[in-house]
């Protein structure tokens, strides 16, 4: 297991609630996608916000059988908006007890993934659960980093 230090948009996209609340739905919507098209990934509520807590958290992604991973090259913008819409719906659907993000991230690979995820507030549970999952990572919102898990 190793921890991946992230840099660049993804970091200033995960604290980007003030920004957020300035741009339009389908301007979000194209930010998340450029976001991931350089390579990068986020972390949003069902309003496309960044999600940033305010005490040690962790996503720990597999949420939900819905996994779409593609070669991020080929991966259009279309496809990506009907992606995040079906997701966006499915957490529409879940109580507001229930504490999930859409994540989406590029491995090293530069396949895209794009999910549900779950927050967990334990860092040994969030690895036990990513593994258990069967996750390459999960995101450490803390230290702003990944932890690989395979």
């Amino acid at each position: 297991m190793r921890e991946t230090p992230r840099s660049g948009v993804y970091v200033k996209l995960q604290n980007s609630s003030k920004m957020s609340r300035n741009l339009s739905f389908p301007e979000l919507m194209q930010l998340r996608y450029m976001n991931v098209q350089s390579g990068n990934g986020f972390s949003v509520d069902k309003d496309l916000d960044g999600y940033n807590p305010t005490r040690e958290a962790y996503a720990v992604g597999g949420a939900t059988d819905s996994v779409e991973m593609v070669d991020n090259n080929l991966l259009s913008y279309n496809a990506f908006r009907s992606t995040m819409e079906l997701l966006i719906e499915f957490m529409g659907r879940q109580p507001d007890t229930t504490m999930q993000v859409i994540g989406a991230w590029v491995n090293d690979d530069n396949y895209a993934f794009i999910e549900v995820s779950d927050i967990v507030f334990d860092r040994e549970e969030a690895i036990a659960l990513g593994k258990e999952r069967g996750e390459e990572a999960i995101w450490d919102f803390k230290n702003n980093c990944e932890i690989k898990l395979t």
